[in-house]
């Protein structure tokens, strides 16, 4: 059996890496077959907090819903546009961690790159890393902002299910996801999180 420490370690290592492949090193990777259009959609309310002390990032530009305090780290990355900065936000629970994150990309290079090629960059990390495991890679439209929908699971020791959306914002790419354990009592939970997304400027 593997105790809370243990799962943390491994939820808390997962999203890290999650985030280095999918919000950092994919950047220097070619780009995907798209996916089909489709709509986020909301999974059963259940495990759904009932009060939403909302986290506000530290240059007031997203808020965002989390179970907790999450910490800050900035990771220097290379990208098809020369290096970059991602910021992450990242919260570890004992079954679970909770992160989103972005980088900003000149605005000059971005300019002459259709959203479709920057979104579908996202993906190709998560299909080159986990193959099969990538068992949903679809566009969405969220509030007006285009994205992608990327859902990955981790067959091992401790199966793991990784939940994530990425979203265009002018030259900024925000990278959300939740690593989990394929807890059912989660899905209110999660689907809480990425629908408290909210671009503040």
């Amino acid at each position: 059996m593997i105790n809370g420490r243990r799962r943390r370690k491994i939820a808390g290592s997962l999203a890290t890496s999650v985030f280095l492949i999918v919000g950092g090193s994919w950047h220097a990777h070619g780009v995907p077959q798209a996916g089909s259009s489709q709509k986020p959609t909301s999974p059963a309310s259940k495990g759904t907090p009932k009060t939403e002390p909302l986290f506000v990032s530290d240059d007031k530009s997203f808020s965002i819903w989390m179970p907790g305090t999450p910490k800050r780290e900035n990771i220097d990355t290379p990208s098809v546009f020369g290096p970059v900065v991602f910021v992450i936000y990242q919260l570890r629970q004992s079954n679970s961690a909770y992160a989103i994150g972005y980088t900003d990309f000149p605005a000059d290079k971005v300019a002459h790159t259709s959203p479709d090629k920057l979104l579908s960059l996202s993906s190709e990390g998560a299909h080159k890393r986990y193959g099969k495991g990538v068992i949903k890679d679809v566009k969405i439209s969220y509030h007006g902002l285009q994205g992608r929908e990327i859902v990955c699971r981790i067959d091992g020791p401790q199966k793991a299910q990784i939940d994530m959306r990425v979203f265009l914002v002018k030259n900024r790419v925000y990278t959300m996801n939740v690593v989990h354990l394929q807890a059912e009592e989660m899905k209110g939970e999660i689907s809480h999180f990425m629908e408290s997304f909210k671009v503040l400027k």
